[in-house]
């Protein structure tokens, strides 16, 4: 089962505006990981819930899927918005796919097994330090698997041919959104073989 999360739409319809949430990024990490969280919440609640959740995430997603699974982003989040933090004992693992500032907001110790996979071409980093990463690599509970030639929404099949977009991100760098099915077929096998590993 598939459970999306739209972090901007319900708030819209709420009344809170489209000038206050024009970019998705003034929906802040702390308030998706909550939107996480109250998701994982109504789970539980269901007849068909098995108790185990991997959660997912692209882009500023994926950096909420950095922070759940990051016990002291988590606890901090928590703290915010009053969330019970023994609903993180449902989730089994994280994958973040191209989250905005990757390697630097991934937790160098993960609260459970987590997956990271990365765009080497993404450039909507670009303009902040410490940010990219260029080398696959693995530890106890973290994988980070880098898709060197990739761009940012490399998975995604709208991205591909007259579907790429490009333009400047808010410091000015240019980027590209563009599909790869070499790097989404080797992002799928990855994927695959983590929820076999986490999952069973």
């Amino acid at each position: 089962n598939w459970v999306y999360v739209d972090h901007c739409l319900d708030r819209l319809r709420k009344g809170f505006g489209i000038n206050r949430i024009r970019y998705t990024d003034e929906v802040t990490v702390e308030l998706r990981v909550f939107d996480i969280m109250k998701t994982v919440e109504w789970l539980t609640e269901k007849d068909w819930f098995n108790q185990n959740i991997v959660v997912t995430g692209f882009a500023q997603g994926g950096s909420a899927v950095n922070a759940v699974v990051d016990k002291t982003s988590l606890e901090r989040a928590a703290s915010i918005y009053s969330f019970p933090f023994e609903l993180a004992n449902y989730i089994k693992g994280g994958v973040s796919y191209y989250p905005f500032c990757q390697i630097q907001r991934v937790s160098k110790r993960p609260a459970i097994p987590h997956l990271v996979q990365v765009a080497g071409k993404d450039r909507f980093d670009d303009g902040f330090s410490g940010c990219g990463e260029k080398i696959s690599r693995s530890s106890s509970f973290l994988e980070i698997a880098v898709y060197p030639d990739a761009q940012h929404g490399f998975d995604r099949s709208k991205y591909k041919d007259n579907g790429k977009r490009s333009g400047r991100t808010k410091v000015g760098s240019q980027y590209l959104i563009e599909y790869s099915s070499n790097a989404e077929e080797k992002s799928l096998k990855k994927l695959k073989a983590f929820l076999s590993k986490t999952l069973n």
